[in-house]
């Protein structure tokens, strides 16, 4: 089911990086599927982590720990960056390695810490 989970957010992403930001921006219905996946735990391999276990609303959607927590309790190298002013950002991740908000949540899904 997670595998089948994982694929579908993948699916999604693609779909919405199709559509223009105008249309991303304006549609609620969008928007709330973004915040249901944000929480969402069940997309994680284990079913405990969603984005906003790292990115946490009270903290800035950052991570008031020094090394942000994956799944089974796995360290990351590093924590969760602010959230906040997203749109405006032309880099991603704290290294810049990616460009787009659309490039960049591909890699959460990928690493065998955050999934």
């Amino acid at each position: 089911m997670r595998q089948f989970s994982s694929i579908c957010v993948l699916s999604l992403i693609v779909l919405l990086s199709l559509m223009g930001p105008e249309a991303r921006a304006s549609s609620s219905d969008v928007l709330r599927l973004g915040e249901r996946l944000f929480f969402d735990t069940s997309i994680s391999a284990d079913g405990t982590v969603s984005c906003g276990s790292c990115h946490m609303r009270q903290h800035a959607f950052s991570d008031a720990r020094s090394v942000s927590v994956g799944i089974r309790g796995r360290s990351g190298t590093r924590n969760a960056p602010d959230l906040l002013s997203l749109g405006s950002y032309t880099s991603f991740f704290w290294d810049g390695r990616v460009s787009t908000l659309e490039g960049q949540v591909i890699f959460p899904l990928l690493n065998p810490t955050e999934h």
